[in-house]
Order: structure tokens, then sequence, then C-alpha cells
């Protein structure tokens, strides 16, 4: 068998999710239309949400980006820069940062 079938998750509907990044054995997926950031832990088969945010507005993250031990994701129309520590399970917003309108202000990659 090449692959495992995590059992649980049940987030239906379209575009949940548009971006992940890898943070040691975790995958973190930063939403886009979902409403909760999801963590996979492949290694152990399991996923689980990330306590205390919520945000159920659409088209959020499109583009996330590992740095240090921390997961960056940039607006597609979000208001804020997102800032995700799996090891600590917290969530933050870069304070400051002023917003430019529109939708897909960064769609871009990087290593």
């Amino acid at each position: 068998e090449d692959y495992t079938v995590i059992s649980g998750y049940s987030d239906h509907g379209y575009s949940k999710y548009y971006a992940a990044a890898a943070v040691g054995d975790k995958v973190v997926a930063v939403p886009f239309d979902a409403s909760q950031i999801l963590v996979v832990d492949a290694e152990a088969g399991s996923h689980r949400y990330i306590s205390g945010y919520y945000d159920p507005s659409s088209h959020k993250y499109s583009t996330a980006f590992v740095v240090g031990d921390k997961v960056v994701a940039v607006p597609d129309k979000s208001k804020q820069i997102l800032v995700v520590d799996v090891v600590a399970d917290t969530w933050r917003y870069i304070s400051g940062y002023k917003n430019t309108l529109g939708a897909s202000k960064y769609l871009c990659g990087a290593v």
C-alpha cells in the first residue's frame, strides 16, 4: 500500500485549502475557504486544528512559507499576515501590516 487514509477529516466543500507547508513531521494547511488551520501528522496518521483560530471569510490565504519552525501565510483577500507555530500550537497576526485592496495580492513562491 502506497498511501494512508487519515480518518475523521470532515471539512466538506470546495477550495478549503490552497497552500500548505511542512514543519518537521507536520504539514500545516492554511485556510483559503476553510475556517480553521489544519495540521496533518503523516507519521501518526492524524490531523488536528490549531486551537482558537476561526475565520469564516473566504479567499483568505493562497501562499504559505516555512520560516524557521513557523509557517507564514500571506494574504489573498485576508487583511492580515498569518504566522502559525505548530510546535507551540499557536497562531498570531503580524502587527502593522497595511492591507492593500483586492484579491490575489501575493500569489508567489519561495524556497
